[in-house]
C-alpha cells in the first residue's frame, strides 16, 4: 500500500488550482534564494520511506538509507569469579565489602556495544510526522527508486541474528547470575536469623542468670529485714516492759498515798507528786522508745528498698543492654540485606533492559522486507549550476486584512514575502535532505537516477508545467501571496524559459539590438533627417 503526503499543508489543499499554485509556490521559492542565481532545474521528489506493524509498533525504514540508527545493548560484566569469593567470607563486615564491590560492578562499570542499524528511522520527531502526517493513495511517481534494497536489508538482519543469539546468552548468563545472588541472599537472611536467635539465647542466659542472683539476694534482703527487726522489737519490747513494770510499782501504793495526802498528810502529797512526775516521765520515755522502734524499722525497710531497688537496676540494664546489641546486630544485618536488595534489583534491571533489547532486535528481524506501508515524502529539488537546493513539505498561513498588506508592503524581497505565507511542515527531514542534495553533485547512485531517468525530470523544460506554473502564479499574485513586482520578474524567467525551449530567438534578437555597436555618424544622421 501507498501513502503519499502532500507538498502543501492547509484547507485549501483540495480546491482545483491547488497544483497550479503548489508549482508557484515551488518555483518561488527557488526563484526567492537570489544569492544562488537563478534555478536551472525544478524537480519534485518523492522520498520513500516503509512502515512496518511488529506487536502494535510502528517502525520506519528510509528506502534511499540515508538515516541510520544506532542500538546501544547492554554487555552486564560476568561476575561468576567474584560470586564464587561468597563462600569463602565468614565475617559479615568483610561479606559487605563484598556485596558493595558486586553493586558497583553491577552499577557503575556495565559496558555497552552499539549495533548500528541501517535505514532504521529513530523515535522522534521524524516518525511522528510521517506517522500522523495526513496523506492520500495516489500521487506523483517517485523519482528515485529505493537505494535500501532487499538485499541491504537482508545483510541488516543477518547481522542482527547474530547480536540476537548473543543477547539470549547474555540474558541466560545474567539468569544464573540472579539466582545465585537470590541464592546468597537466602543464605544471609538464614544467618542473620540464626545469629539473632543465639544472640537472644545467649541474653535470655545472662538474663536469667541475673534474676536467680536478684532472687537470692531478695531472700537475703528480706531474711536479714526480718531478724533485725525482730531483734530492734525485742530490745524496744523489753525496754518498755521493764519501764511499764515501774509504773505499775509505782501505782501500786497510790491510793493509800492519797488517802494520806487527803488527810492532810504532806509529806504523802509531797510523795505523790514526785510519783506523777516520775510517771510522766516513764511514759514519755514509753513513746520515745516506740517512736525509735519504729524509726528503726522504717529505716531498715527504705535500705532493704534500696538494696532491691539496685538490683531491679541492674535487670533494667541488662535488658536494654541485650535490646541494645539485638538493635545493633540487626542494623548491621539491614545495612547487608538492603544492598542484596539492591543488588537483586539492579540485576533485575539489567534483566529487563536485555529482554528490551531482545525484543527490539526480534520485532527488526520479523519484519520483511516487501511488507508493510510506503510513504512519501514530497519535496523540491532546484539546480543552480553546479549546485542543488531543496524545500521540504510546506504549510500556508491564511493571515489576512491590513496587518497582512503592510506587511507585504514593508517585506524587501521577495523571500521575506514568502515568509509570510509559507512556513515548513517539519524540519526533522532537512539532515537527510542535506544529504541527498549533497550527493547529486557527485558520482552518486542518486545522481546517476537523474542523469537516466526514463521522462526529463527537470519540470522547467516542460512547456505544460511552465504554463501551470505561469497560472499559479497569477493566482498567488491575485490572493496578495506575492507583489505585482515579484509576479513580473518570475513571469519574465519563464518567459526565458521558454524562449530556450523555442530554440532562443526573441532573448537572441534582444541581446543583438543591445549588444550590437552604432556608429555616431549614423546617430547624428538620423537625428538631422527628422
Amino acid at each position: 500500500m501507498q501513502y503519499f503526503i502532500p507538498y502543501v499543508a492547509g484547507s485549501e489543499a483540495q480546491t482545483p488550482i491547488q497544483v497550479e499554485k503548489e508549482l508557484a509556490l515551488a518555483f518561488l521559492v527557488g526563484l526567492s534564494r537570489e544569492e544562488r542565481g537563478e534555478p536551472t532545474a525544478l524537480m519534485k521528489v518523492q522520498y520513500p520511506f516503509k512502515v512496518y506493524t511488529v506487536d502494535d509498533e510502528k517502525i520506519i525504514f528510509d528506502l534511499l538509507g540515508y538515516s541510520e540508527s544506532d542500538k546501544h545493548l547492554l554487555l552486564p560484566k560476568d561476575l561468576s569469579e567474584i560470586i564464587d569469593e561468597c563462600d569463602k567470607i565468614e565475617n559479615s563486615e568483610d561479606k559487605k565489602v563484598w556485596l558493595n564491590t558486586v553493586i558497583t560492578l553491577l552499577s557503575e562499570q556495565q559496558e555497552y556495544a552499539t549495533v548500528s542499524v541501517k535505514g532504521l528511522v529513530e523515535q522522534g520527531p521524524m516518525v511522528t510526522y510521517l506517522l500522523e502526517a495526513s496523506g492520500t493513495e495516489e500521487g506523483d511517481p517517485s523519482l528515485f527508486e529505493p537505494l535500501y534494497t532487499k538485499r541491504k536489508f537482508t545483510a541488516m538482519q543477518k547481522k542482527l541474528k547474530k547480536v540476537h543469539a548473543e543477547t539470549l546468552e547474555r540474558i541466560e548468563s545474567t539468569e544464573q547470575t540472579i539466582e545465585r545472588l537470590e541464592t546468597i541472599y537466602g543464605t544471609i537472611k538464614k544467618e542473620n536469623n540464626k545469629q539473632q536467635k543465639a544472640l537472644k539465647k545467649e541474653s535470655k542466659k545472662r538474663l536469667d542468670a541475673l534474676l536467680k542472683e536478684k532472687d537470692k539476694a531478695y531472700d537475703e534482703i528480706d531474711k536479714k529485714l526480718k531478724k533485725e527487726n525482730k531483734a530492734i522489737k525485742k530490745e524496744a519490747k523489753d525496754l518498755i516492759k521493764a519501764k511499764q513494770k515501774e509504773i505499775d510499782e509505782i501505782n501500786k501504793d497510790m491510793k493509800k498515798l492519797e488517802k494520806s495526802a487527803a488527810e492532810g498528810d504532806r509529806d504523802a502529797k509531797r510523795e505523790i507528786g514526785d510519783r506523777n512526775r516520775k510517771l510522766k516521765q516513764l511514759t514519755k520515755e514509753i513513746q520515745e522508745q516506740e517512736k525509735t522502734q519504729s524509726k528503726r524499722v522504717s529505716e531498715n525497710e527504705n535500705r532493704a528498698r534500696s538494696e532491691k531497688t539496685v538490683w531491679e537496676s541492674k535487670v533494667e540494664a541488662e535488658n536494654k543492654q541485650n535490646e541494645t546489641e539485638l538493635a545493633e546486630l540487626i542494623g548491621r544485618q539491614s545495612e547487608v540485606i538492603d544492598i542484596c536488595l539492591k543488588i537483586l534489583e539492579k540485576a533485575g534491571e539489567i534483566e529487563t533492559r536485555l529482554n528490551e533489547d531482545l525484543q527490539n532486535i526480534s520485532r527488526l528481524l520479523e519484519i520483511k522486507y516487501e511488507k508493510g506501508e510506503t510513504i512519501y515524502l514530497p519535496f523540491y529539488l532546484f539546480r543552480y549550476g553546479d549546485g542543488y537546493g531543496y524545500n521540504p513539505p510546506v504549510m500556508l498561513s491564511f493571515e489576512s486584512g491590513v496587518t497582512k498588506t503592510l506587511k507585504l508592503l514593508f517585506a524587501g524581497n521577495l523571500a521575506q514575502r514568502l515568509g509570510q505565507k509559507i512556513q515548513p511542515q517539519t524540519t526533522a527531514f532537512n539532515d537527510l535532505l542535506e544529504r541527498v542534495v549533497g550527493d547529486l553533485v557527485a558520482e552518486t547512485p542518486l545522481s546517476r537516477q537523474i542523469e537516466k531517468a526514463e521522462t526529463e525530470p527537470n519540470m522547467l523544460k516542460d512547456r505544460e508545467i511552465i504554463d501551470r506554473i505561469e497560472v499559479g502564479l497569477y493566482r498567488t499574485m491575485e490572493r496578495q501571496w506575492i507583489s505585482e513586482k515579484d509576479y513580473i520578474a518570475a513571469q519574465g524567467f519563464l518567459v526565458h524559459r521558454l524562449d530556450m525551449l523555442n530554440g532562443g530567438s526573441v532573448y537572441k534578437e534582444q541581446e543583438e539590438d543591445v549588444i550590437e555597436p552604432v556608429e555616431a555618424s549614423e546617430i547624428t544622421a538620423q537625428a538631422e533627417a527628422t
